[in-house]
């Protein structure tokens, strides 16, 4: 099953009401030293004190963290932000990772749908047998 996808992005920056467009590569699962990874740049950008950073800042970090790991190559614009952190605009960020987990999404559906079936003919190959 292939864990990294391709995704294109057309997006004005609602701050700085720049165009971002451009085709991503991402990936769809990560290991578990990524995810590691990805909380610490969270934690790089928010700090020793998360308590002390409003929620949208909380959940954008996280966003980012995300992105770092997840983004395998990008536009231009998007290394030249040091992976989306010197952005100006929110929305792009949001929207980038939004592309991202629906993309993860799709996969674990169809591995759930994949399971199914297997086990829908294992049921039936267990019936037919018994019979």
């Amino acid at each position: 099953m292939e864990t990294t996808v391709k995704i294109s992005l057309s997006v004005t920056g609602e701050s700085s009401g720049k165009p971002f467009n451009g085709d991503f590569v991402v990936k769809t699962l990560i290991t578990r030293k990524e995810v590691f990874i990805a909380d610490e740049r969270r934690r790089l950008l928010i700090g020793a004190n998360p308590g002390a950073v409003p929620p949208t800042l909380n959940g954008e970090a996280y966003m980012l963290g995300q992105l770092f790991v997840r983004v395998v190559s990008g536009p231009s614009w998007w290394d030249d932000s040091d992976a989306g952190s010197n952005l100006e605009d929110q929305n792009v960020i949001g929207e980038i990772f939004k592309a991202t987990m629906e993309k993860e999404e799709e996969r674990l559906a169809s591995l759930k749908q994949t399971a199914e079936k297997a086990l829908e003919k294992m049921s039936k190959t267990k019936k037919a047998s018994a019979e």
